[in-house]
């Protein structure tokens, strides 16, 4: 139990007697970075010493770096790892730390050469359409990797950069989890994302894609991929310059009379009010006989633009709804 507790928060774990890959990454960091000029971050010292502890050694499992390291700062630890070939790292976080796209194409080059990482994180690290090219290379099916959790928020990657992405995700069974949140997609990029939701082996089950621009023509193409998508079960639309168009209403409702397996729907901070509420309780409840997708909990809108009394008959509409199809699925399965 302590030694799980350590690994979860210190990002290191207990080591098989005879494993020296965390001294060897350790002298091959130091060395890259006094090749560079540079110095190695705090929290990551610390991390290296809790591993190198001749009492208590351990694994580094995760890296999490907030400080501004630059391009050069990845570049030290990827050529270590890649040069050590460690083989235990799990998650790789890196926070404001101004990576840029020099810094993403350092750690594919790790990533491609030992598929052991599980969660990448660049978040608000000066990433454009080039890095989105980089990762996608690495994403495709002729490369073997375990990455399930890509987190891009904050990035300017635009819809080139999507595009980008799609080119390896679109054939991608292994993620689980892609977060997109304000990285400039509007309209233009959401054809990307429906190549990504209609791969019939995808494995994407949350979609984040808060804080972006894809208004009403986007938001109708995602719809659109999400009624042959088959893995999905939380999506975020939040704050995407959309509202209550009777196209959008009319592609989320076919969407959902298709799509079985979408749990979440977050449509917050977008211009739904009472009116285009009552339009979708009004249309579940017409909904096809009933064919309203079985698996869907929770449909969110701002609570501050729709009044509690409609969310309310919302959120009943959604449970009806759900034990009608279920009645009808019993009844015709006795049937036959």
């Amino acid at each position: 139990m302590g030694a799980k507790k350590k690994q979860e928060g210190g990002g290191s774990g207990k080591k098989d007697a005879g494993d020296d890959s965390g001294e060897k990454l350790y002298r091959a960091y130091r060395k890259n970075l006094s090749e560079l000029g540079l110095t190695i971050p705090r929290k990551l010292e610390e991390k290296f010493s809790e591993i190198r502890d001749e009492k208590n050694p351990g694994i580094l499992s995760d890296i999490v770096i907030w400080d501004e390291i630059g391009p050069l700062g990845v570049r030290a630890i990827s050529e270590a790892l890649k040069d050590t070939q460690y083989p235990h790292l799990r998650n790789i976080r890196f926070w404001k730390a101004n990576t840029e796209d020099d810094g993403v194409r350092s750690l594919c080059g790790y990533l491609k050469q030992c598929p052991s990482v599980l969660c990448l994180e660049f978040v608000e690290c000066n990433i454009t359409a080039l890095g989105c090219e980089f990762l996608s290379k690495v994403l495709m099916p002729s490369n073997p990797n375990s990455l399930m959790s890509i987190k891009l928020d904050h990035n300017p990657i635009g819809n080139l950069g999507i595009s980008n992405l799609s080119k390896g995700l679109c054939m991608n069974p292994v993620m689980k989890s892609l977060s997109l949140c304000f990285c400039h997609i509007d309209e233009h990029g959401a054809r990307s994302l429906m190549e990504i939701l209609i791969f019939q082996n995808s494995g994407l089950e949350e979609l984040d894609l808060q804080g972006n621009i894809l208004h009403g023509e986007g938001v109708c193409i995602v719809f659109h991929g999400m009624q042959i998508n088959k893995a999905m079960t939380k999506l975020n639309l939040s704050d995407n310059q959309f509202g209550e168009e009777k196209t959008v209403i009319e592609a989320l409702l076919n969407m959902l009379r298709h799509n079985e397996t979408l749990n979440i729907l977050d449509m917050r901070y977008n211009g739904f009010y009472d009116t285009g509420a009552q339009a979708i309780c009004e249309g579940l409840k017409n909904n096809g006989q009933g064919r309203l997708n079985s698996t869907l909990t929770q449909l969110l809108l701002s609570q501050s633009k729709v009044s509690e009394e409609m969310l309310d008959e919302l959120n009943k509409t959604i449970s009806a709804g759900k034990g009608k199809r279920g009645k009808k699925g019993k009844k015709g399965k006795k049937k036959g």
